[in-house]
């Protein structure tokens, strides 16, 4: 039972580090580990149990939703095709391989909050950045925790990200705390 109260009390506050910048999964899955479940299960567990935060964000943009999914029709194409790979490679590969991948993972993604800001524009750089929203949606259905930061970091340049409403005021919008400019572009 007291096991219970603890998964309780941490969804509230993993709800509520959500809710003000995002990142309660980097909470969320050592707390299932703590209870016991094996990682491959912690991972596939995190992700079912934040889905529906992800639907109810949706909701409170729904004005916009439309225009958004038309101007990111492709990044979206390209990140579900990742997280599609992400989650065949979680389910496919050992068990052993995640377990060893986990801490570099979570490596990866927090190395992100370092990404630099920086004004180059050209195609190379939106192939970089369309090859990072790819690598992120892979890295979301193989893992998740932290993708969120990653998607900031490669994501906010020519493609306007920050500076879409939708993107006001979510996890990353001041991130490494300084706002995003128009024409300001990430590097990965």
């Amino acid at each position: 039972m007291l096991e219970f109260f603890f998964i309780v009390g941490a969804g509230f506050v993993v709800g509520a580090i959500n809710g003000m910048a995002g990142g309660g999964s980097l909470l969320s899955y050592p707390v299932l580990l703590a209870t016991g479940l094996s990682p491959v299960s912690a991972a596939i567990t995190n992700a079912v149990g934040i889905t529906p935060a992800n639907f109810f964000g949706l909701i409170t943009v729904r004005k916009e939703l439309g225009k958004f999914l038309r101007e990111y029709q492709q990044l979206i194409y390209k990140s579900v095709a990742g997280s599609i790979v992400g989650a065949l490679l979680l389910l496919n590969l050992p068990p052993r391989v995640f377990e060893k991948l986990v801490p570099f993972l979570l490596f990866g993604a927090t190395a992100t909050l370092h990404v630099k800001v920086k004004a180059a524009r050209g195609k190379r750089h939106l192939a970089m950045e369309s090859a990072g929203i790819t690598a992120s949606g892979l890295y979301c259905g193989y893992f998740g925790p932290g993708q969120g930061v990653m998607v900031i970091a490669v994501g906010p340049s020519s493609l306007g990200l920050c500076r879409h409403p939708l993107w006001r005021g979510s996890p990353g919008w001041h991130a490494r705390g300084l706002p995003f400019r128009q024409g300001s572009t990430s590097s990965i």
